[in-house]
């Protein structure tokens, strides 16, 4: 285990003679809450300097006070605190003899622990009803990846796990003359020497037992501790991803045990924050996704817990390359309304900015996961493409309008042309028809009956035309006021309901068997 002390000199100086005053009051062994020599049972140095080099004046009467102890010990030395202090003092600040070096002391402690019939499989319970309490740390380093697409999380963790196996205890002796000792732990039964719980992330890709195996620390009173580090990585049920790219987007890690035992895994309280979360002095920098270490959140229920996770996003990438232009994009189309609506022109301006404004939206689909639910970026670049899709629809109808009125108008002419031709011999025909007149004069009454028909029709059809192409012209002089307003709006709108698109928390994740811790 990393030991980082935060020391403070204490008040005892050393005179001119080179004496050291007796402190104020030494506290006895039963008046300390973790006397330094308690464990090894040998005579106290107050007068002793744990640290010379760096704290001359700070002596292990200092040390041994609970001010001290309470207060300027680290709070990352908590599992378990007293040892820990111990292991750091009562070699200078305790009288023990040296007849056996501390290598063979440590190996007399394992060669007594291990000759007994110790079995790896076997939990540590001595009563029937009796619980094994685990106390449990998880450190949070950095998060490595989320792919929102795939529901993944990548995190750089570490766990401490902390139990009381009393198979492994000892009594401190001239032989068995260590406090502490390092042995083998791992969870498979082959390759390690004491029993560890079989915890494990339940919604796992890479969970806890994929971490690499590391020794384990015992002490004297049975304590074992048991510290790994590496990355896990988490299938999630992400809640607020609806805002996106405004999200705090969260993921609740589930742990247990691969095996039912007798376990309680006791999340300690380490900080303000959460119970069994802790986040190192560790500033990630360049990543899309941050801690938010005030949101997260954890829960406990015996053998199982789970920690709720919440990472911010960097916006401002999508916010420069994805929403800004997307709107800038649809009020660049808006400059369609500028140009003569009979020219072809308007209409390739339009076109253009509508596959602009798709092409757009294709990469930014990119960086969506494909899911039922919706989610406001994805909603606000859609409804994006459809005012232009608007726009783009009313410029082809008006065009459209306009080039059958001028097909119309150019068939009218060649009509009339045809009819002077037709004039110049009029005499011929006359006389031809005559001749006829009497076998075609039923053919020509009923086609002359049918193209009346065709006529009129004809005639009411361009008459509706020519109305709707003055409404149509009257719509679009005032369209480019109603489509810049009515954008504009949504936008507002969108902006101001952000925070309504936020997930229920009780609907995502599984809390019904679990209780605040």
């Amino acid at each position: 285990m990393h030991r980082h002390v935060s020391f403070s000199a204490g008040n005892a100086m050393v005179d001119m003679n080179g004496v050291y005053p007796q402190p104020d009051r030494i506290l006895q062994t039963d008046e300390a809450d973790c006397p330094i020599c308690g464990r090894v049972g040998v005579p106290f140095l107050p007068y002793a300097l744990p640290i010379p080099n760096f704290f001359p004046d700070f002596t292990c009467g200092s040390a041994n006070t609970n001010e001290y102890f309470r207060n300027y010990l680290s709070n990352e030395l908590i599992l378990p605190k007293c040892a820990i202090h111990q292991d750091l003092y009562e070699e200078v600040c305790c009288d023990i003899p040296e007849s056996l070096s501390l290598h063979e002391c440590e190996e007399n402690v394992l060669s007594g622990l291990f000759e007994s019939n110790y079995k790896t499989t076997v939990i540590p319970r001595v009563g029937r009803q009796d619980r094994v309490s685990v106390d449990t740390l998880l450190k949070v380093y950095a998060v490595s990846e989320i792919d929102i697409t795939d529901s993944v999380m990548d995190i750089f963790v570490e766990i401490i796990l902390t139990w009381n196996d009393p198979r492994l205890a000892w009594n401190f002796t001239s032989n068995n003359c260590a406090t502490s000792t390092i042995v083998r732990a791992s969870l498979d039964a082959e390759l390690t020497e004491i029993w560890v719980p079989s915890l494990d992330l339940e919604n796992r890709k890479e969970g806890v037992q994929s971490l690499p195996d590391a020794p384990a620390k015992i002490y004297s009173d049975g304590t074992v501790v048991w510290q790994r580090a590496g990355k896990i990585s988490a299938f999630c049920s992400f809640v607020g991803l609806r805002r996106m790219p405004f999200d705090s987007l969260g993921c609740q890690l589930l742990f247990g045990g691969t095996v039912t035992q007798a376990i309680d895994y006791n999340l300690v309280d380490v900080s303000d924050g959460a119970r069994g979360v802790e986040f190192p002095a560790y500033n990630q920098t360049y990543s899309e996704y941050i801690i938010a270490k005030d949101k997260t959140t954890s829960f406990s229920f015996g053998e199982f817990f789970s920690i709720q996770l919440y990472f911010n996003r960097a916006r401002r990438h999508y916010i420069n390359l994805v929403i800004f232009p997307t709107i800038l994009f649809v009020y660049l189309s808006f400059g369609q309304f500028f140009y003569d609506p009979t020219s072809g022109e308007r209409v390739s301006f339009s076109l253009n900015a509508l596959l602009i404004v798709v092409a757009q939206n294709i990469v930014t689909s990119s960086l969506l996961p494909l899911c039922q639910e919706r989610i406001w970026l994805n909603v606000l670049t859609v409804v994006c493409q459809f005012f232009v899709l608007a726009g783009v629809f009313e410029s082809l109808f008006i065009y459209s309008l306009v080039e059958k009125k001028i097909n119309n108008d150019t068939t009218v002419a060649h009509r009339d042309v045809a009819s002077d031709e037709r004039s110049r011999s009029s005499v011929e025909i006359q006389l031809v028809e005559k001749n006829n007149h009497n076998e075609m004069f039923a053919t020509h009454s009923d086609a002359t009956s049918d193209n009346r028909i065709r006529n009129s029709l004809r005639l009411h059809s361009q008459s509706l035309r020519k109305r709707l192409l003055v409404i149509m012209l009257l719509v679009d002089s005032v369209a480019i006021y109603l489509f810049t307003v009515s954008f504009s709006l949504y936008i507002i709108i969108m902006y101001a309901t952000m925070n309504k698109w936020d997930d229920d928390v009780t609907d995502v994740w599984s809390l019904d068997f679990t209780y605040e811790t």
